[in-house]
């Protein structure tokens, strides 16, 4: 206030001709001018929304759980299937190899090839389950953080009397509060959220390999056998029927049979649920950059959310993320029985 004084007491002497060349006039003019604007004001959080915030953190993950629901499979499961079969591909390499096939030895070197990117695949849909846990886990804490923060601020705000104090402790306040753990929380959503649309990316990139290397196979052993080639659906069952069908080991002829039979079709459910997840995750992923956009402007509604709300919010969707979790392992720990071939006590289920 004083400086702003002096400087406008200054800035008519510092007008006259011959004058502005002193220090108290290049003062002057330098306190006059307007701040330099600050960079990151534009997308500065200006007021917040915890119940818009929260609704998206439990539809995204509830979503996520329902896709897991109506494919009847997990991540994890669908990647036991594919390590089953990664182990019978090893089979059927060792029986090419013993074959009179004129292509045996591309043939064997195209099936390793497959193998290699099976247990690529394998690997990282397993991965992918606990990546998505770990997500849940780190926005759970967070929100937990910024209950406790809130309450803590709103426990701390002054009186009336403090509020007449001349002097105050230089504490923040609970609108500060309430937007800083905002601000926090929508990055870390948003952080998740790209790292699990990357993850799940890679994963269908690492599936459509399997396929193209399908699509190989098929035509390598065209060339040698016309009605094995025929379509990629059951290409490497057929091989293995044709190798395989006078093996002594009937137990094991038939386990990797099917096994190798059912490899398209895990490929295909595999696939199928990490389209479906991505789908979602973009969906909001843009509505989260919706929500930054609207959040950095001013609240034309004039309506301002109570502490209170915030806090009601952040509880409610603590408890969903919670229900979830737990709807999402009882599914999980299903599918993995199912592909274990065991019942709900954890028993070999009848062939």
């Amino acid at each position: 206030m004083v400086m702003t004084t002096l400087s406008s007491a200054f800035s008519p002497v510092c007008y006259t001709p011959g004058f502005g060349f002193l220090p108290m006039c290049k003062w002057a003019t330098r306190m006059s001018a307007p701040p330099p604007p600050d960079p990151g004001a534009q997308g500065k959080v200006k007021w917040a929304d915890y119940p818009g915030l929260v609704e998206v953190q439990s539809r995204t993950f509830e979503q996520l759980v329902d896709d897991s629901l109506a494919s009847g499979s997990s991540a994890s499961s669908l990647s036991l299937h594919i390590k089953k079969a990664e182990m019978a591909t090893g089979d059927l390499i060792a029986l090419v190899g013993l074959s009179d096939l004129h292509s045996k030895d591309s043939l064997a070197e195209t099936l390793t090839e497959f193998m290699l990117d099976g247990k690529i695949a394998e690997r990282s849909l397993h991965r992918l389950n606990a990546k998505v846990n770990g997500a849940v886990d780190s926005i759970m804490a967070m929100n937990d953080f910024a209950l406790k923060a809130i309450d803590s601020a709103r426990a701390n705000e002054p009186g009336l009397f403090g509020a007449l104090m001349i002097w105050k402790p230089s504490k923040k306040g609970i609108d500060e509060v309430v937007k800083e753990t905002f601000s926090e929380a929508m990055h870390i959503m948003s952080t998740h959220l790209e790292r699990l649309i990357v993850e799940h990316e890679a994963n269908y990139a690492n599936l459509d390999r399997l396929e193209e290397k399908l699509s190989t196979l098929r035509d390598i052993v065209a060339r040698e056998n016309k009605t094995v080639a025929k379509g990629k659906e059951e290409l490497l069952a057929r091989i293995w029927t044709t190798l395989g069908a006078n093996r002594k080991d009937l137990r094991n002829f038939e386990r990797n049979l099917k096994m190798l039979r059912d490899l398209t079709t895990y490929r295909k459910h595999a696939s199928a649920h990490i389209m479906a997840a991505l789908h979602t995750l973009k969906i909001v992923n843009q509505d989260l950059e919706d929500m930054r956009e609207r959040v950095a402007a001013p609240n034309l509604a004039g309506s301002k959310i109570s502490p209170e709300v915030h806090m009601n919010s952040i509880k409610n969707g603590l408890e969903r993320l919670r229900q979830g979790r737990s709807r999402a392992k009882q599914i999980e720990e299903a599918a993995l029985r199912k592909a274990l071939g065991l019942d709900e006590n954890g028993f070999e289920l009848d062939s």
